[in-house]
């Protein structure tokens, strides 16, 4: 009876500590919000430095304290703000994102909880290795290059090198916080953050869909072009964390379908799955829509048996289909204006034209990638596709030029075959020589590349790969592309090794993990390394609980009775 009595107590307790933090969490995201959505109805570029910027910058370095002091609040309104990557010029600062600012402040605090705690350091031994593994490989290729003469600006090669330093330490903030008991509320907080984004890129599709104004650049929320962008700074980057919307909301059905006390968030997360295939195709994503309608397949499979959860995933997918089909049309589908370029020319001029001309598109288009890709060639620095052979196999150094010379041919030779695979899966015009150019740039400099941002100083356009691996391999090398590999290596040995003995809520950590997945192919058509969302999942699903001992397996009741094991 009194231990009936105390743990009623106790999960009393919890459960008022969960809110109180929850709106908490809460007051501090909707503060940066506020002050955010202000920015960008005001005008992201119209906002002074003095004194507007200099508050901007006293609100973020606050923010940093703030989650030193109170980590398990911060690392809620971390998720919440993750959509957040597009802000006003901030004097003195190498990143404006205000996640990247708590995440700084929760790290410092889960490096002081871990000094007297063994078992935290345990739990920590993962996310460490990923963030040595990326943040030496962003720094070992800074410093090699930089004395380039050819590269961006020092502060901006800094602020870059910084960036996927901070990216690469979300895993280890949220593993040093989350427990397994506190999941749900991490989900819930995430889905707000995504919800935002959402809510915003629905406010923006009005100017996709009607086009009440003449061009998409002077309205909120919108990028020239029509194209929805939300808070984040790009619309691919919107499409990922809309994605990342519906693996959030589908966990946490799965999480919550045994749980009464936190049943009440399921019908706004069904509403939310709802509507993001649409607002994916409001950001003229086509990658964004593809990951969309593969994360519902593979919900599907993983929750087939679970008869009420069918209908809701069925719906998912008509919305998204039904979106796609309306994707060829935006923006402006009830205007026949000839000089509005649509989704599906995007980034091909040729299509434009021969629209106009009332031609052929098939033709002209190859032959004006073909004409496009030979003068880009030609501008590139050094020219890195000629061979001189300088140095020969006798002189001086002649065993390192033919070296460099293999490795020069075997990229040229490898930068022909992505292009080739470029179009062959339908990649627009500027992605295909982007990803040539990545290949190449990567033969020059094999080993640590050219330096953290510096790809956009070296291509004809000032554009980097569009492909995470692509420009990861460009500007920090083989050993940069060598971290990535290892911490989807480390992800995947510890998710897998922790479901095999999991015995509640597998399905749930499957969807996370499916999320990042899905999440993790978008970045082949988007440089997502600095991106938040990709790190803060793989953080969420190396919060799975440790394999519990046999003698404890039979008495796994639920989740949170296996995170206390």
């Amino acid at each position: 009876m009194a231990s009936a009595i105390w743990t009623r107590y106790r999960n009393t307790v919890s459960a008022r500590q969960d809110v109180s933090d929850f709106l908490a969490a809460l007051a501090l995201t909707s503060l940066y919000y506020g002050l955010y959505t202000l920015a960008e109805v005001v005008g992201v570029d119209a906002i002074p430095r003095w004194p507007v910027g200099y508050l901007y910058l006293l609100v973020l370095l606050g923010g940093t304290v703030f989650a030193f002091l109170r980590p398990g609040i911060s690392v809620l309104a971390c998720l919440a703000l993750l959509p957040l990557t597009r802000a006003p010029e901030v004097p003195h600062t190498f990143t404006t994102a205000p996640a990247d600012y708590l995440m700084v402040g929760i790290a410092a605090r889960v490096v002081v909880m871990a000094l007297s705690d063994k078992t935290l350091r345990h739990r920590l031994v993962s996310p460490v290795a990923i963030f040595l593994a990326v943040s030496a490989a962003a720094v070992l290729s800074f410093l090699v290059n930089i004395a380039e003469p050819d590269g961006l600006p020092l502060k901006l090669r800094i602020a870059e090198t910084v960036g996927i330093s901070l990216s690469a330490l979300y895993p280890f903030a949220i593993v040093g916080m989350i427990r397994a008991e506190t999941m749900k509320l991490a989900l819930v907080m995430l889905i707000t953050g995504c919800a935002f984004t959402v809510l915003f890129g629905l406010l923006g599709g009005l100017q996709t869909i009607a086009c009440l104004l003449p061009t998409g650049g002077d309205a909120p929320f919108v990028i020239p072009g029509s194209r929805v962008s939300g808070l984040a700074a790009d619309p691919n980057q919107f499409a990922a964390l809309a994605v990342a919307l519906s693996a959030a909301a589908a966990a946490l059905l799965e999480f919550t379908r045994a749980s009464p006390t936190v049943s009440r968030v399921r019908l706004p997360a069904i509403v939310l799955l709802l509507v993001t295939g649409g607002t994916i195709i409001l950001a003229g994503s086509r990658t964004g829509m593809i990951i969309y309608l593969l994360f519902c397949a593979i919900w599907f499979l993983t929750s087939w048996r679970q008869f009420r959860l069918v209908p809701v995933i069925a719906a998912c997918t008509v919305a998204g289909l039904s979106a796609t089909a309306l994707w060829s049309h935006l923006p402006c589908p009830l205007r026949d204006d000839p000089l509005i370029i649509r989704f599906a020319e995007r980034n091909d001029e040729a299509a434009v034209l021969a629209r106009m001309a009332g031609q052929d598109v098939g033709a002209p288009t190859e032959q004006h990638l073909t004409n496009t890709f030979s003068q880009a060639i030609e501008t590139l620095p050094k020219k890195v596709i000629q061979k001189d052979g300088a140095g020969g196999e006798g002189g001086e150094g002649g065993e390192e030029e033919v070296s460099r010379q293999f490795v020069t041919d075997f990229a040229a030779t490898l930068a022909d075959e992505t292009w080739k695979l470029a179009a062959a899966i339908g990649a627009d015009s500027a992605r295909q020589n982007l990803w040539h150019f990545a290949v190449l740039l990567w033969g020059e400099k094999p080993l640590f590349g050219w330096g953290p941002g510096n790809m956009a100083a070296q291509t004809p356009n000032g554009w980097r790969a569009h492909n995470t691996v692509l420009t990861t391999a460009a500007e920090m090398g083989t050993v940069g592309v060598g971290a990535l590999v290892l911490t989807a290596a480390i992800v995947v040995v510890v998710t897998v090794r922790r479901l095999r003995y999991s015995t509640v809520g597998w399905r749930g950590w499957l969807l996370l993990l499916t999320g990042l997945v899905v999440l993790s192919l978008s970045a082949m058509s988007q440089d997502s390394l600095r991106q938040g969302a990709v790190w803060a999942f793989a953080g969420l699903v190396l919060c799975l609980p440790p394999p519990l001992h046999r003698s404890k397996l039979g008495s796994a009741g639920d989740l949170s009775t296996a995170g206390r094991h």
